[in-house]
């Protein structure tokens, strides 16, 4: 694990609200992609805060079956997610 300067401890978890749970118990700062904070910030439980520190980068992840039949609901998720959070980047398939 690696501290930014300043601060004395990191935590990571593995799922958003559990993340989103700690800073508005006020625990400390997180990092999020904006849609995922959106509705606490509109809700005043979050505040976004300006970063002026060194880039941080995210990625999101969704894998599937190559195999599998891909429900309309799901590619209907899919094309949202891509929209959404790529800005249309393309989907890489993998096999």
């Amino acid at each position: 694990m690696r501290c930014w300067p300043g601060l004395s401890k990191l935590n990571q978890f593995a799922g958003v609200e559990a993340i989103k749970q700690c800073a508005a118990l006020g625990m400390g700062l997180a990092f999020l992609p904006e849609v995922t904070a959106a509705a606490e910030v509109a809700d005043r439980k979050l505040a976004a805060l300006t970063w002026t520190g060194p880039d941080v980068a995210m990625s999101t992840q969704v894998a599937w079956h190559k195999d599998k039949w891909i429900s309309p609901a799901l590619q209907a998720f899919l094309e949202l997610a891509r929209a959404r959070l790529t800005g249309g980047a393309r989907i890489r398939r993998h096999g």
